[in-house]
C-alpha cells in the first residue's frame, strides 16, 4: 500500500465524493439567491440553470443579472470558491434589431457580451431564433453521414437496417435538443430536403430518379424529422402541466417511456 496522505482542503482528483461535495456547496451558495428576481415560469422564479458545473443565471433586466451575480461572488467566496470572469460571458436575447449592450462587472472588470454562446451543446443566439442551431445541426448531420457512407449506403445490408443504423448515428446529432428549437417554415424546408439527402444516398439513386418512381422519405421506416421534433417536444410538454408545480405525466393512464434509439 502506498504511504498516507493527508488531505486538509478538498479531495483528489478522481474522488467519488468530489460531484457530492460540489453539489452541496452549489446548492448552498444558490439558495442564498432564490428571492433575486429572474424569469417568471409558470408562476415560478427561475433566476438560475445548472447542469454539473455549467450554470446559467438568468434576469429580466441589468441591475437583477449584477444583484445575482455580486450574491453569487460574494457566497462562494465565503465557501473558497472564486469566480473565473475570463470563462463568463454575457448576452442579451432580444427581439429589437439593435441589441442592448449591458455592463455586468465582476471585481470592477466588465464580463464580455456575446451574440451566441454554445450551452451544452446548443449553440444560443442573442435573436433568439433557431436558424444557425439548425443549420449547424445539419451540417453536423451530413458530416456523420459521410464518415458512415461505406456502411449506410451498402446495398449488401437491407434498407430497413440502414434506416435504424442511420436512426442512431445520424439523426440523434440532429435532433439534439430539438425541443427548445423554434421552427418557421424555411427551417421546415431545410430539415426536409436534410431527409432527402440523405434518403437518395442511402438508396443511391439520382434526383431525377427518385422523382420518376415517385418514391420519398416514406420508405423510411423511422418518422420524419418534423415528426420527430414534434413528438419529443410534445413529450417535454406533457411530462408537466401548466405548472411546474405539477409534476403528474398524462399519459392516457399509462407510463410510457420514450422508444430507446441508441
Amino acid at each position: 500500500m502506498s504511504e498516507a496522505v493527508k488531505i486538509k482542503r478538498g479531495v483528489r482528483q478522481g474522488c467519488v465524493m468530489s460531484p457530492a461535495i460540489f453539489n452541496l456547496y452549489t446548492e448552498y451558495i444558490f439558495r442564498k439567491i432564490d428571492n433575486i428576481p429572474g424569469l417568471t415560469v409558470g408562476g415560478i422564479n427561475i433566476n438560475n440553470l445548472r447542469y454539473a458545473d455549467d450554470t446559467v443565471m438568468l434576469a429580466e433586466n441589468e441591475d437583477d443579472l449584477q444583484k445575482l451575480v455580486n450574491t453569487v461572488k460574494e457566497e462562494s467566496e465565503k465557501c473558497g470558491l472564486f469566480i473565473n470572469i475570463r470563462k463568463k460571458k454575457t448576452m442579451v436575447i432580444s427581439r429589437e434589431k439593435v441589441i442592448p449592450l449591458i455592463d455586468i462587472k465582476i471585481d470592477g472588470e466588465r464580463v464580455e457580451q456575446v451574440a451566441n454562446f454554445t450551452y451544452l451543446g446548443h449553440w444560443i443566439t442573442e435573436d433568439g431564433r433557431s436558424d444557425q442551431e439548425v443549420k449547424r445541426r445539419i451540417g453536423m448531420a451530413k458530416n456523420t453521414f459521410s464518415r458512415m457512407s461505406k456502411l449506410l449506403t451498402n446495398r449488401r445490408i437491407s434498407f430497413a437496417t440502414r434506416s435504424r443504423l442511420t436512426k442512431c448515428y445520424v439523426w440523434s446529432i440532429f435532433l439534439y435538443a430539438c425541443e427548445t428549437w423554434t421552427l418557421s417554415a424555411s427551417l421546415e424546408r431545410n430539415i426536409e430536403a436534410l431527409e432527402m439527402w440523405l434518403y437518395r444516398r442511402m438508396a443511391r439513386m439520382e434526383r431525377e430518379e427518385e422523382e420518376q418512381r415517385g418514391t420519398g422519405r416514406n420508405r423510411f421506416e423511422a418518422h420524419g424529422a418534423i415528426e420527430n421534433y414534434k413528438n419529443q417536444t410534445a413529450r417535454v410538454l406533457r411530462a408537466h402541466t401548466t405548472s411546474p408545480k405539477s409534476p403528474e405525466i398524462y399519459y392516457g393512464g399509462k407510463d410510457q417511456r420514450e422508444e430507446t434509439t441508441w
